[in-house]
């Protein structure tokens, strides 16, 4: 867990965030099937479980969710070798609370969780180029 100058802390999620880390993607990422999908993520078992797959930042001042990302687990096969992958998803924070290092912070714990649990390699889509700052090619 890590706190910046404003108190807000990055953490682990837990079960009573799911309901506001759903209803914060639906908002920031303007689509209303994410929660949904973060749902079923949990309850399918796709993430191993929700404090070892969703980070979450919350306003101190107001309790609301600002930011969170989660980590996925795949395999990738490739020539025949299957290769175990973490895939950080769902980034987002809010406009009000962006530019503080949130996210790179969220990204040390889901590449701490990766590195446990025996990835061979992280893989992210997304905005091209814009995750080169936390270290993807």
């Amino acid at each position: 867990m890590s706190v910046d100058q404003q108190n807000l802390v990055v953490r682990p999620a837990r079960m009573d965030d799911l309901d506001e880390i759903a209803a914060f993607n639906a908002r920031i990422h303007d689509d209303q099937r994410l929660p949904a999908t973060i749902i079923d993520l949990i309850a399918l078992k796709k993430i191993p479980s929700i404090e070892r797959g969703f980070t979450v930042v919350r306003d101190p001042a107001s309790g609301a969710v600002v930011s969170s990302t989660c980590l996925i687990p795949h395999t990738i096969r490739y020539a025949g070798i299957a290769i175990k992958a973490g895939m950080p998803e769902l980034v987002g924070t809010d406009a009000a609370f962006r530019r503080r290092g949130l996210v790179s912070r969220q990204f040390d714990l889901l590449h701490r969780w990766s590195e446990e649990n025996g990835d061979d390699l992280q893989i992210i889509g997304g905005i091209p180029n814009f995750y080169r700052q936390y270290g993807y090619e």
